[in-house]
């Protein structure tokens, strides 16, 4: 079979299929716990935090872990709330549904929620950003790379031109379909939440994570043993998590060679297209 959706989900790769299985019959145990096993498998995932931490330029204490992106930008994004009126919430009309959606249900709350509208070439248009950003602008939510056309925004200059107009605004980055297939370094950024996932990069499903800038003191919506920074309380799925790490090493050390194959295949896969299509 030929499969053309990966940017829905990817298979996992069978080393990291074979790295969970191992986990799972060696370190099962509770990370919370206090007996030897358990605090073995506690620095497992302290260690793998600190791996991921490195593919994204941050440091080990900025990462949470989560069941997947979806979770991830619930969190953070709800997290960031305020209780002021006046407060302003902005979002691209390009967001994946686990952000739009939210912004949707911000506006049934009687939230301010304003949209930003698109490109041509489907990055957000900065200038409708410019005009729509106000004093009361308390977070702005803006996709990385598009996960229906692939479209990658700047989030580095547009972070950067937020802080300038607003530095009190918070900017959380859906990063899922950027992790892995650009090139991330957040900081080069004034991002303050930036959301991954393991199954977009042949990695298991149901693990997640997001980078939470210093300083940004999310608000729990989920309570429970204080796992997470107590943002996401709950046994830790560690197995899955190193089972992400390593899907993420593997990416990267291909990174190079998997960016041109795309590349090639999208060239191909156009020039095909133009000689056997009309008026495409």
């Amino acid at each position: 079979m030929i499969y053309l959706d990966n940017a829905s989900t990817t298979k996992i790769y069978e080393e990291v299929n074979k790295k969970i299985l191992e986990l799972n019959e060696k370190y099962y145990f509770n990370p919370s716990a206090l007996y030897k096993s358990a605090i073995d498998t506690k620095n497992l995932l302290e260690q793998a935090r600190a791996e991921l931490a490195k593919n994204l330029g941050t440091s080990a204490e900025h990462i949470l872990f989560t069941s997947g992106a979806t979770e991830a930008n619930n969190l953070a994004i709800f997290g960031m709330l305020t209780g002021k009126k006046e407060a302003e919430y902005i979002f691209s009309n390009g967001e994946h549904p686990s952000v739009y959606n939210i912004a949707n249900q911000l506006k049934i709350q009687s939230k301010i929620v304003k949209f930003i509208n698109l490109n041509k070439n489907g990055t957000i248009n900065i200038e409708e950003l410019k005009n729509v950003i106000s004093a009361n602008t308390h977070m702005v939510s803006i996709i990385h790379v598009s996960n229906e056309t692939g479209a990658i925004n700047d989030i580095a200059s547009i972070s950067k031109l937020i802080k300038q107009t607003v530095p009190t605004c918070l900017v959380h980055c859906d990063g899922v379909q950027a992790f892995c297939k650009v090139d991330v370094n957040l900081s080069n950024t004034m991002v303050d939440a930036y959301t991954i996932s393991s199954h977009k990069i042949c990695g298991p499903k149901g693990v997640g994570a997001f980078y939470l800038r210093h300083g940004v003191n999310l608000k729990p919506s989920v309570f429970g043993g204080g796992q997470e920074s107590n943002i996401r309380p709950g046994t830790e799925n560690v197995p899955g998590i190193l089972g992400f790490v390593k899907a993420a090493e593997i990416m990267q050390s291909n990174f190079e060679q998997n960016y041109k194959k795309t590349v090639d295949l999208k060239n191909y896969m156009m020039q095909k297209l133009q000689q056997n299509c009309t008026n495409f």
